[in-house]
């Protein structure tokens, strides 16, 4: 006998129905206002409370990330902008192509908040990160033979237009 033939099935017609139906944008809410505040979904990922907090300003772009990143494989990058006493006032996100990995991800949500500060003529600037992995690249003058090394490079040379970053 086949081991498989052992199984018994599990999951019915009905919940394989539900199972495989396109998600919805009132879940994607619900998955994150049902996550810890203070967790963090993985090392690279940001706190819930993050995106619970400021809903009213990120959750549009946050749920059109989400189900294009479920339906596509694709994910995009994201930044926000505040001023000096950490109000937000500008969150954006840029579908980005296929990325391989949270590295590139996040060196990608790095480069398109520094391309968009400089665009808007801003001089100073703080980078934040909660990559650990970024931020000791960034300083490591050494990632330009990474795989990565191309990306790293640009964020360096453009972040030098700003006094402080």
């Amino acid at each position: 006998m086949d081991f498989r033939e052992a199984l018994t099935r599990k999951v019915t017609v009905v919940m394989n129905v539900d199972l495989t139906t396109e998600f919805q944008a009132d879940e994607v809410k619900a998955a994150l206002f049902q996550m810890d505040p203070m967790k963090a979904p993985s090392p690279n990922g940001m706190s819930p409370i993050f995106f619970q907090k400021y809903w009213h300003v990120v959750g549009d772009s946050v749920i059109s990330a989400v189900l294009q990143a479920l339906s596509s494989g694709k994910a995009g990058a994201a930044a926000v902008l505040r001023d000096h006493s950490s109000r937000v006032l500008i969150a954006a996100s840029k579908a980005e192509l296929e990325m391989d990995g949270l590295e590139a991800l996040e060196l990608m949500a790095i480069f398109r908040g520094i391309q968009l500060c400089a665009t808007m003529g801003i001089p100073k600037l703080i980078v934040e990160s909660d990559s650990l992995l970024c931020v000791e690249a960034l300083h490591n003058s050494r990632m330009h033979n990474s795989l990565l090394g191309g990306l790293y490079y640009e964020i360096k040379q453009l972040s030098s237009c700003f006094e402080c970053c």
